[in-house]
């Protein structure tokens, strides 16, 4: 853990975004996004051993909410939100604040394999893919109240988001969806296997 704490000590003396100005593409937010998460990673991870410890529940970081309110601060200098894709998925599903940082969580176990181990290394499991409480920590810190679990619950805007993205059928063909993908599905009818998936 120490030395993945190195790896990210870039990360935690990071006061402001270097760019103040708008967002131009996905890539500057995702880099940006990626940089808060590990952030958060690293506080959850220093958060759990102070509570082993004996020692009472912090805030996060001033210099992690200092990196989100840039972030954000970005995000408002940007006229055209609807370029950024994961911005649309937000107003979309009316997502709050810490719905989106579950959302960054996922993703960020997905693209940046410092955060992915972050992430492992808060498992009281061993698994793959993080799990629930592993993201209420990165997300939530020590607050758990009744919206948090309404917001990771079944019927949060989180469940709505990954019913949306079930709808695609990645069995219809091949990436590009064509009236003879559809066809061949609608012949052979929908498979129920995984691995057909």
């Amino acid at each position: 853990m120490n030395s993945l704490l190195r790896a990210t000590s870039h990360d935690a003396g990071f006061l402001a975004i270097s760019t103040p100005g708008p967002y131009f593409d996905q890539q500057d937010l995702v880099a940006d996004r990626l940089r808060a998460i590990r952030m958060r990673a690293v506080a959850a991870a220093a958060h759990l051993e102070g509570l082993a410890r004996g020692e009472r529940a912090c805030d996060w970081p001033t210099d992690l909410e200092d990196l989100e309110s840039s972030i954000e601060a970005r995000l408002d200098r940007t006229d055209d939100r609807s370029m950024l894709p994961t911005c649309r998925l937000a107003g979309r599903f009316s997502l709050s604040r810490e719905e989106q940082h579950v959302l960054w969580t996922l993703i960020a176990n997905e693209l940046c394999p410092i955060a992915r181990q972050l992430i492992r290394n808060l498992a009281t499991e061993q698994t793959s893919d993080p799990t629930t409480d592993t993201v209420r920590r990165i997300v939530y810190g020590s607050q758990c109240g009744p919206n948090v679990w309404h917001e990771l619950g079944e019927r949060g805007p989180l469940r709505r988001l990954q019913a949306w993205v079930d709808e695609f059928q990645p069995w219809w063909g091949t990436d590009g969806e064509t009236l003879e993908n559809y066809a061949g599905y609608l012949s052979n009818g929908p498979s129920t296997t995984k691995e057909a998936r």
